[in-house]
Formats: structure tokens, sequence, C-alpha cells
């Protein structure tokens, strides 16, 4: 592991950093107070060190983060909006998980219960152990969450966890997502391989997953990371932060073999948490935030760098048309399921005040490489004045997963006494053939499109708790 072999020179020192095994864990007060409050979020962040006592083997202590009235260790616990998705965090080589408590923090404010193993930080871990360990976290707020007589009763949502962490922690949550159906949503940080591979076990990951890397790492370049990215298959997405380092997600970086990036580490992982935010939101909350994830409000541009793999696509993505008031403007879309998978399709009209048809709204089953042609119908309002236009959003996505899309805007302008104008994709399948990938064990990943259509009405970015 490149992280193991970079930092392995800091062992003798660890007597003095207090991280060698059996060594006492470290108060945890110190490494929090930095961490402004975000206004914007609907909690605050509390904490407090827990005991998890797995089936076999030792008990180990986790910190859990969780919405609050107010910041702080021991802060009460703000269970308006329960129960909350959950979520268990690994950190890296030698850390402990206060390190990354700006991360932990802002997804606890959030609404999430987040969970991070103290074990594990010695410098000989056992990585099939470690991974052992975010699993069995996760048990101890399913168990706890079923307890009558505990303060997390009813409040963790289990129905799907989350899983993610940052270097040594982020191959190992790739383990654990590999080893455990409870998890329905993987993110990793600077990812680095294990022993067992990160790289195979991605092979068997069949969740949404969201690999974040820096830009001037040196520690775990990207292009390491990257290989345990391609392992796995959609739907997926590559977030480049440029100028990001290793270290850069750390509130509290490591004293020693620490390397520092163009990008000041505030920023870092401030983009960071709102990427994770959005990801685990959509995958363990609310479907309908997809819009952060995979639509138009998706977080890109500098500093991001972005490659995003849904597992479909719905081209064109950007179409215009005309048509006179009381008359329909029609639209062709070519559906193609660019996963791995075969499965059949649903399409959907955001809400809109311009009536839309949308001809087949469930495709067949379609095989991995193959495509439908989907045709839409834009009603142009009987008053509508000449001159005026509108746009309407329609996204595809597998049946049973609601949360990952492809998405087109259709832009149609009224005219007074033109005929109505078709336009045709600029793609089609033929009659008689199945449009098949030249790789359809890999297909390559599509960068979000570029739209030059009127925008959507505004929305926001993160959809409210409410009603729970």
């Amino acid at each position: 592991m490149v992280a193991a072999v970079t930092l392995l020179a800091a062992v003798a020192l660890l007597g003095r950093a207090g991280l060698g095994a059996g060594q006492p864990v470290p108060e945890i007060d110190s490494a929090h107070a930095g961490v402004p409050a975000d206004e914007t979020l609907p909690h605050r962040a509390g904490w407090r060190r827990v005991t998890v006592t797995p089936s076999r083997g030792p008990a180990f202590a986790a910190l859990l983060y969780y919405p609050a009235l107010a910041g702080g260790e021991g802060a009460t616990y703000d269970g308006s909006a329960a129960p909350y998705p959950a979520v268990a965090f690994g950190h890296g080589f030698l850390q402990t998980p206060d390190r990354y408590a700006g991360t932990l923090q802002h997804l606890a404010a959030a609404g999430f219960f987040v969970i991070a193993t103290e074990s594990a930080t010695g410098a000989s871990p056992d990585h099939a152990q470690f991974a052992l360990d975010l699993r069995e976290s996760l048990t101890y707020l399913q168990q706890a969450g079923e307890q009558p007589d505990s303060w997390l009763y009813q409040q963790v949502r289990s129905s799907r966890f989350g899983v993610f962490g940052h270097s040594m922690g982020g191959g190992a949550s790739v383990l654990a997502a590999a080893g455990d159906e409870r998890i329905g949503a993987l993110a990793h940080l600077a990812a680095a391989d294990t022993r067992p591979s990160a790289v195979a076990a991605m092979r068997d990951v069949r969740v949404p997953f969201h690999t974040i890397v820096g830009s001037q790492d040196t520690i775990v370049p990207p292009a390491s990371t990257r290989r345990i990215h391609d392992a796995g298959g959609p739907p997926r997405i590559l977030s480049t932060i440029a100028g990001g380092s290793h270290c850069g997600f750390q509130t509290t970086p490591f004293p020693i073999g620490c390397d520092r990036g163009s990008l000041p580490a505030t920023d870092q992982i401030a983009l960071t948490a709102r990427l994770l935010q959005a990801f685990f939101q959509v995958y363990l909350d609310t479907e309908d935030a997809w819009r952060a994830v995979w639509g138009p409000e998706a977080e890109a541009g500098p500093p991001l760098g972005r490659e995003a793999d849904p597992g479909l696509a719905l081209t064109p993505a950007d179409q215009r048309g005309e048509a006179a008031p009381g008359a329909d403007a029609t639209y062709e879309l070519l559906l193609r399921n660019a996963g791995r998978q075969a499965a059949a399709f649903g399409l959907e009209p955001e809400p809109s005040e311009w009536p839309v048809t949308i001809e087949p709204e469930v495709t067949e089953v379609l095989a991995p490489g193959a495509a439908a042609v989907v045709r839409v119908a834009v009603r142009v309002p009987p008053g509508a004045q000449a001159g005026a236009a509108g746009s309407v959003l329609v996204s595809a996505f597998r049946l049973g997963d609601r949360g990952t899309r492809a998405y087109a805007v259709l832009s149609t302008s009224v005219t007074a006494d033109a005929p109505v104008r078709t336009p045709t994709p600029t793609e089609s399948p033929t009659p008689d053939a199945t449009p098949t990938p030249t790789d359809t064990a890999r297909p390559a990943p599509t960068r979000e499109p570029t739209l030059t259509a009127a925008p959507a009405a505004p929305r926001p970015l993160f959809l409210p708790r409410a009603g729970r």
C-alpha cells in the first residue's frame, strides 16, 4: 500500500505520537474545537465515544456523531427529523477518526449518524478485520435502534447503510461494501489498495459509489486510486479536486509525513463534505434529491473535475423545437443501457406548466448496450404568446433505482403559425439491429452534458427533511 510505504518511516516516532498499538486513545475535545458550525445545515453536531461489542472478537471504541441541538461532546440529541440514515467511516493508516472532524461533523449536522471506529490505529493493521469493524459498527447502530431502552431506539434508518473512508480506510470501505448486503452506498477518499485487494473486491461491489481524489496527492497518487475506481461498474462518479492533497481531507493532519496541495485544506474539506452529503442523501435518504448528484445542480466546475457514469444514457441531451399555441412539439430520445446488467427503465418529466407525454413511460428489458427510442410530446399552452419559450427536463432511471438518472432538456419556442418542428436524435437504432457497444463489460464513463437550453426552475441543492 502506497500510504503505508510512505509513512512507515514515522513508525519509530509513534511512541511520542501516541498512536502505536496499546497506546491510550487520545482525547477528542481538542480535535473538534476548531470546527465551526455550518449555519446552513438543519442541526448541530454532537458526538460521544461508544463501545462496539462484536459477535466475535474483542470490543473496540468508536466515535459516534449525531444530529444535536447544540454542538459538542455529549450534546443533546435532536430527534426532530428521525429516523436518520447511518454511515460508517474508516480512517487512514496510523490515523484516528477525530482527525476528520470537519467532514464527520458536517454529515451529522446534515442529518446522519456517523460511526467511526477507533480500531486499526497501529503500525500493522489487519485490513480484513478493519473492514469487519466497519460492518460491526453499523450492526451496533442497527441493534441500538431496535432496543427500547436505548436512546437510539427507532432513531436509526437501517434499511440501507452507507460506508466511506480515507486512504487505508477507503480501501477497507470497499472490502466492507463488497461483503455486506445492508450497505447501499459507498464513497472513498484517496483510497489505497489493501490486503485483501480493494481492486479485486471492487468487482463484487453492486452499489453506487463515489470516488474523490486530490490532483496533487503525493501519498496515494490519483492514478493508484483510479485502479480501484475502474474495477467497479456503474453507477459511479469520479471527482478530482484540483490542487487537493492526501492530507487535505483531514481537519487535523498527521504531524509526520503529510503532503500539502495548492488548494487550502479548509476548501478541500468543505467541498468533500458537500459531495458526500449529496451522494448519501440520494441513496440513503431521499431519491428525489437525485438532481444534486446526477442532474443540472450537481456540483461541477473548478476546482472540481467530474466523471459521471450512471450506467444509462439519454441522448441528445439538449434539443430545441417549436410549435404554435395548442399544438405539440415532438422529440425523439435514445435511451441506452450502458450498465453491466440487463434492465428495464422508466422515464418521467419534471413538473412543468406545459403538458408532457412520454411514450413509452417504461421500456422493455434492455440488454447491456441495447437502446430504445423514446418519443416525447410537449404541448404549448393555448394562450402562449409567440416568441415565448419553455424548457422541460426529462429523466430516465433503472427500475429499482430512482436515485441514479440520465436526463435531457427539451426547449420549445412558441410560433404563431409555423408548422410543428420535430427534431430527431443524432443516433437511433435500426428496426433490425440492436446497438452494441465495443466493450459491454466496461462502458466508458460520460461527462455531464453542457446545457444551452433555458434553465429549469431553481431548486434547492439538498431537499428538506421535513415530514418525518
